[in-house]
């Protein structure tokens, strides 16, 4: 009986470039998915690219203008601090 692999989800653009020094080790999605396959233990055999989002899907799981400043390249306030998020 053949072992059935592990499906994993991966796509690189999860991981968008966040300015040095910034808390959140946002470049461990890509170092996770180079050494897994590095290892032998994501291939392309069990690897799934999903299909991007419709904006329709993605409103629904997040706040509309959280999304629409997010689009337009505008600066996300939380907490008191400014954060810059770019599309990829």
């Amino acid at each position: 009986m053949k072992a059935a692999l592990l499906p994993l989800v991966f796509h690189p653009h999860y991981s968008i470039p966040f300015p040095a020094g910034h808390r959140f080790p946002m470049a461990k999605f890509g170092l996770l998915a180079e050494t897994l396959r590095a290892q032998g233990i994501l291939t392309d055999r069990n690897e799934h690219t999903p299909a991007p989002l419709s904006l329709k899907v993605l409103m629904a799981a997040h706040d509309k203008e959280y999304v629409q400043r997010f689009i337009r390249g505008e600066p996300q306030q939380t907490g008191g601090k400014r954060h810059w998020f770019t599309l990829v």
